[in-house]
């Protein structure tokens, strides 16, 4: 091992040999000595030494204090030094260039030993300290995650690149700064203690920005600098819990559309069935109505049985919209014709309720059914009004939106341009409960007897039947936003076709096909009163013996939907095959969607949903015969 090399600075000779001797004997290697500042710069630069002992009273312009504070500038190495003067201010003033050693004249060999192996023995441990922190910062300065140490009196001692980007607080913020201030201002989480490991965690940091920061948190205690420390990592996890929030939302979301989807099908069961009830009373009704002398007193009776049925079918409308089964006269038409006129007509009742309409300029143009939009906006306008009981703002705005694949694809519909309605009320708002279940049927608000529950339930099943998609926004006492949108058309708006004259009569053969002896008996009676013969079949497989048997006879048939075996898709088959060209009327409780329109695109030529009345009735019939040249 080669002897460790000193650099001797002392102005008196006898004294620098003395000293050269003696560490000579002790087994040091002498690079030189130097008598003046000067002599020391030169040959501390020219040999560097691992150690120099610095006489503090030196001859020349610089004393020894001075000339070890030039000597450090420009290299680091240990320095002992040397005074026959060891009062207070001589002591403070060689504190400035932190000596590694301070020896007063006279001293023994064994204390020149110790002071110079001791320092030493601490120059080179600091420089390995040093050499781990600057690995240690290459290592923290690179990794992903934040890190922070700790002091034992909770100051930080060092933070790397990571942890001040996480926070939003410099280097400079962090270091020296004692983590109860930050944990007041921009950590706020309790798992963080002094002196203690920290078991992984999870927390809501704010940064200094003031914004939230979702960060998992470890670690351990540790030693800084020869001093017990604590090394914090912080891991932001803000992305992982927005992903876990978005997944939650999509699940709820999907719970919420599968509990609708069910809820549909129990609602458009009950209304079809209903339907079949109501379409006795109102086709007797009609029949009487039609027999009975204008003034006679029953009349009266009648026209309230007719106003009761129909009052109890828009019931079954609105089950039929939220069994998104609601939409059966599709055209094209201008959402803000639509949008102003339905406005206007609500804003003459609601005389309190300002109401605002803003519109881009041209057409927005969507294929649907008109009088199911109108019951949608209606029912948003008649929510916003119970809103606002004491008068505010009604706010419609309709335009042109592009929606995404991303947004398209949490709502199950296709992306492309869309028409979008927003209705925006100045109302009390929804509290978070209300929201979640705003589009259930049945659910409401109002007093008992007030309300049915179904008008927002039967929305969003109409909205979702024309492929579009209706959501809602709404903070208490600050009012509530419900977006429609909906596919637009690139066809042109279709015109409104003439009304029809009130009964058109005929004399031909009419097919009657129901599984219902209610529908059967009521409809024959309707038919045979507009003058037609009538022939019944009560199931598919009677339909198509009739078919076959006498083809000839029959000019049209009116063909139910739902019947039990052969239905009314297998049935409008086997009609096809024997008689690709007979007239076809299809019929059902149900609207004009799903099953019904398959049937609809395989040729069938028009539909009726019941319940009908019989000037309804000769009207869909009449203009069947006639389109197909079979009258």
């Amino acid at each position: 091992m080669q002897p460790s090399k000193i650099l001797i600075v002392e102005d008196e000779g006898i004294v620098a040999l003395d000293l050269k001797r003696r560490l000579s004997k002790l087994g040091y290697a002498v690079t030189g000595t130097a008598a003046s500042s000067d002599q020391a710069l030169e040959l501390a630069a020219a040999d560097p030494p691992a150690l120099i002992l610095m006489d503090i009273h030196i001859k020349g312009d610089l004393n020894g204090i001075e000339t070890a504070r030039l000597i450090l500038d420009r290299q680091p190495v240990p320095i002992v030094f040397l005074t026959a003067h060891s009062d207070a201010a001589t002591l403070e003033e060689a504190k400035s260039v932190t000596p590694y050693g301070y020896l007063v004249k006279p001293f023994e060999e064994r204390s020149l030993q110790s002071t110079i192996e001791m320092a030493i023995y601490k120059y080179r441990m600091e420089q390995r300290l040093r050499q781990e922190e600057d690995n240690f910062r290459t290592l923290t300065e690179m990794a992903s995650d934040g890190i922070v140490i700790i002091d034992a009196e909770g100051r930080h001692v060092y933070a790397n690149p990571r942890a001040t980007e996480i926070t939003g607080y410099s280097d400079t913020d962090l270091v020296e700064t004692k983590i109860k201030d930050l944990l007041e201002n921009a950590y706020d989480f309790e798992c963080v203690k002094t002196g203690e490991d920290i078991k992984r965690c999870e927390a809501a940091i704010q940064n200094k920005a003031g914004d939230i920061v979702y960060v998992e948190l470890s670690g351990s205690l540790t030693v800084w600098r020869n001093e017990a420390a604590q090394m914090i990592m912080i891991r932001d996890i803000s992305n992982i819990k927005a992903a876990e929030e978005e997944r939650k939302r999509l699940q709820e979301q999907l719970a919420q559309s599968e509990k609708l989807k069910a809820m549909g099908t129990l609602a458009g069961g009950i209304a079809h069935d209903f339907n079949n009830l109501l379409m006795g009373i109102q086709g007797y009704a009609s029949l009487m109505s039609e027999e009975l002398k204008t003034s006679h007193p029953h009349q009266v009776h009648l026209k309230t049985i007719e106003e009761t049925v129909q009052s109890a079918a828009n019931l079954t409308d609105q089950l039929l919209g939220f069994a998104r089964g609601g939409k059966y006269e599709v055209k094209t038409l201008n959402v803000i014709d639509l949008v102003r006129t339905s406005a206007e007509m609500f804003g003459r009742t609601r005389k309190e309720i300002r109401v605002h309409t803003k519109t881009q300029p041209g057409e927005v143009v969507v294929a649907a059914d008109g009088r199911q939009l109108e019951q949608v906006l209606m029912s948003m306008y008649l929510n916003a009004s119970q809103a606002m009981p004491t008068g505010g703002d009604l706010f419609l705005e309709v335009s042109r939106v592009q929606l995404d694949e991303a947004v398209c694809l949490t709502h199950r519909i296709e992306p492309g341009i869309y028409a979008k309605i927003s209705v925006t009320d100045t109302g009390i708002g929804m509290d978070e409960d209300t929201l979640n279940r705003v589009f259930d049927p049945f659910f409401t608000t109002k007093e008992l007897n007030r309300g049915t529950g179904m008008g927002l339930a039967s929305a969003y099943g109409i909205i979702s039947n024309h492929k579009g998609i209706i959501t809602v926004y709404s903070e208490q006492e600050h009012g509530t936003t419900f977006n429609i949108y909906l596919p637009v058309s690139e066809q042109a708006v279709r015109a409104e076709s003439a009304a029809a004259p009130d009964f058109q009569k005929g004399t031909e053969t009419i097919l009657l096909v129901d599984d219902e002896e209610l529908i059967i008996g009521v409809g024959r009676d309707m038919l045979n009163f507009l003058g037609y013969r009538v022939l019944v079949a009560q199931s598919g497989a009677e339909c198509v013996d009739l078919v076959t048997g006498q083809v000839e006879d029959i000019d049209l048939i009116i063909l139910d939907m739902i019947m039990p075996g052969m239905d009314g898709a297998a049935t409008f088959e086997q009609i096809r095959a024997l008689a690709p060209d007979m007239p076809v009327i299809l019929s059902s409780g149900y609207a004009l969607n799903g099953q019904a329109a398959e049937i609809m695109e395989k040729g069938c030529n028009n539909f009726i949903q019941k319940p009908f009345n019989i000037k309804g009735l000769s009207e869909i019939v009449r203009k069947t015969l006639e389109e197909t040249g079979a009258h």
